[in-house]
């Protein structure tokens, strides 16, 4: 089994039930990420500064407390960032009890706020239904648990598909205004987590071991996924597939992390591989 855990502001994860990894943290694939790439946190941090001075500018001339309100402005990024984690949580959950063969109307909106567009958002879930139908892949699992036995690392996977004989396919859901590269590193992380516990014997889904390729043989697994980007504003949803089949891609950002996490990682400007 593999047990989420929330340290701090983070997630870990630890795997029970394993001779060799036996209750021992892992780092989250998302929080390894986070580190690797400046094309989502040189806009994250331009758009915290911003919603920090909006917030000056409007409150000092209310107040005139300009302490007061520098210290309030400070935190204001924080508050944002938490009222958008929320909002993804819940068309998370929505989504998921939406592609649930036998939700009815009043169990997938329960999640959502009436703030959310929810006319468009099931115009986007609508759209992922079919997606999913007309590709001959069933759902066969959501929020599902996974780790890396050398990598260290685990994480959890939105949804995986598969047509129950030789092809999965591994979505992550993004609800955001944009898709940077580590979201890309982060469905192979999926993969390559998939692809190891595979091959550590490990039954992905109940009955998985009766028809789909396990254990030392996978060269008939088909595997692959993609980023679903919901784009609540349009209802519409962008599929971004994946073209790193194997998860090599995030053993490479989990080499970056480990300089990144080296005692001397303040003297590296670059790291070659």
């Amino acid at each position: 089994t593999v047990e989420q855990k929330t340290v701090g502001k983070k997630h870990q994860y630890i795997v029970q039930g394993h001779d060799d990894i036996y209750d021992s943290p892992m780092d989250s694939v998302t929080g390894i990420l986070g580190y690797v790439d400046g094309t989502s946190t040189t806009p994250i941090s331009r758009w915290a500064v911003k919603q920090a001075v909006e917030y000056a500018k409007k409150h000092c001339l209310i107040t005139g407390d300009i302490t007061g309100v520098l210290n309030d402005a400070r935190k204001q990024p924080d508050i944002m960032f938490k009222k958008a984690g929320d909002r993804g949580t819940r068309i998370h959950k929505s989504l998921e009890t939406y592609l649930h063969p036998n939700s009815t109307t009043a169990q997938w909106q329960s999640p959502l706020y009436d703030t959310d567009n929810i006319e468009k958002l099931e115009t986007c879930f609508k759209k992922i239904s079919d997606w999913i139908d007309e590709s001959g892949l069933k759902i066969m699992s959501t929020e599902l648990p996974v780790y890396h036995k050398e990598l260290m690392a685990g994480g959890a996977i939105d949804l995986v598909l598969s047509d129950e004989k030789s092809r999965i396919y591994v979505v992550d859901f993004k609800t955001g205004t944009s898709v940077y590269k580590k979201d890309a590193l982060q469905v192979t992380a999926y993969i390559s987590c998939l692809i190891s516990m595979l091959e550590d014997g490990v039954e992905i889904w109940d009955r998985y071991d009766s028809y789909m390729p396990h254990g030392e043989d996978l060269s008939d697994l088909e595997i692959g996924g993609a980023i679903f980007h919901i784009k609540e504003d349009k209802a519409d949803v962008d599929i971004k597939h994946i073209n790193a089949p194997t998860g090599t891609a995030f053993a490479a950002a989990r080499l970056l992390y480990e300089y990144w996490l080296s005692k001397e990682s303040e003297l590296f400007h670059k790291v070659t591989i």
